[in-house]
């Protein structure tokens, strides 16, 4: 799972390893999700 928000602050960096995602990328971040996603289907 991938948290992708606009929110970067560390409360929502914190909900995001409460729920064990596998990361969490700040929205516009297009590259960092796209590595992330590719890393994470391979």
């Amino acid at each position: 799972m991938i948290i992708y928000s606009s929110i970067g602050d560390m409360g929502m960096k914190k909900r995001a390893e409460f729920l064990q995602a596998d990361a969490h990328i700040t929205k516009l971040n297009v590259d960092e999700l796209l590595q992330k996603v590719t890393e994470l289907t391979n």
